[in-house]
């Protein structure tokens, strides 16, 4: 039985054709696979958007009234010139807890419950509702 074997040089244009065949399915392949990422990417940010808008702790308000605020723990009184700079305690709603920086936090989750991290000088950083 005879093999019938191609000249070198028909091989190595075969190899280079089929090399760019596979760069260039890759390529299309991974756009394909990028493009489809960015859509699950996006979905996934306008349903967890949709869950954060109805949060049953009202996180949109609570972020839009501490941002760049200090929380002031306790009842001391606010200075009058800068008056838009804190938050106390107390104005936040009833069911709420503060985390500060290195704070154990606990893992029981309730999702009514206000969850508000601040930095080590008390300036709010972010919120939740955990």
């Amino acid at each position: 039985m005879q093999v019938f074997r191609a000249p070198e040089h028909e091989r190595q244009g075969l190899l280079w054709a089929a090399s760019i065949f596979c760069l260039m399915w890759t390529m299309q392949t991974r756009q394909a696979l990028l493009g489809g990422a960015a859509l699950l990417a996006a979905a996934a940010q306008l349903a967890r958007a949709d869950t954060y808008h109805k949060s049953p702790c009202n996180v949109v308000h609570w972020t839009h009234m501490l941002e760049g605020k200090i929380i002031v723990e306790g009842r001391d009184p606010k200075p009058i010139d800068v008056e838009d700079l804190f938050m106390y305690e107390h104005d936040l709603p009833a069911n709420h807890r503060i985390i500060h920086p290195f704070d154990r936090e606990s893992t029981d989750r309730r999702p009514d419950r206000l969850t508000v991290y601040v930095d080590r000088e008390g300036i709010f950083l972010n919120a939740f509702c955990t």
